[in-house]
């Protein structure tokens, strides 16, 4: 697993490299650098899964501080508060989201830190939330377009109507057709499991 993620992301660095933006749609999402930052991710959780006691949570947690830190740095200082693209945006973003993950996943395991039930809910869903909220927010800001106005008042309400209906359609999505589906996969690999017995 761990080999096949490796060549994963090497593939998707050297093909982005060399395509660039292709002008088909499959290649530059199969390219595209944030599918980088889900190999990242898997390979965290291979990481914690395989050794929980890897890692200083409170080391973590002072290098997440460091690593939005800088971030916020750079996004002043070199691209004039532009909005970091490609892989700069992974290593502006990504980076630091990666090690408050981890930090946040070590100071619940080893300092005993109980999450509010609220947020497990959201990281239950968030798989949903992921794939529904482009989505949703594309249906919200055409609707918003139609009667937008200026202020950082309009920009408030729609930004606090945005985040509750991107919860709201993932956690739909979540609990219709998610779990439903992780249900029957389940169910089917069990059954393969006695087949083979």
């Amino acid at each position: 697993m761990l080999f096949g993620l490796i060549i994963w992301g090497g593939c998707i660095i050297v093909l982005n490299n060399y395509f660039g933006q292709s002008g088909s749609s499959f290649i530059d999402v199969y390219t595209h650098p944030f599918t980088f930052e889900f190999i990242i991710g898997v390979l965290m959780a291979h990481i914690f899964y395989k050794h929980p006691s890897f890692g200083h949570a409170k080391l973590f947690t002072l290098l997440a501080f460091l690593a939005w830190f800088l971030s916020y740095y750079f996004v002043h200082a070199f691209i004039d508060n532009a909005t970091p693209k490609g892989w700069t945006r992974i290593l502006v973003y990504g980076g630091p989201a990666i090690l408050t993950l981890y930090a946040a996943l070590l100071l619940e395991i080893k300092n005993k830190i109980v999450m509010p039930g609220w947020l497990r809910s959201i990281g239950n869903a968030s798989y949903s939330i992921y794939l529904s909220h482009v989505i949703v927010l594309s249906v919200i800001g055409r609707i918003w377009a139609t009667f937008a106005i200026e202020g950082n008042m309009d920009n408030i309400v729609m930004l606090v109507v945005m985040i509750v209906a991107v919860l709201i359609a993932g956690f739909l999505s979540y609990h219709l057709i998610e779990k439903k589906l992780l249900y029957m996969t389940t169910k089917f690999g069990e059954k393969r499991l006695i087949a083979k017995a």
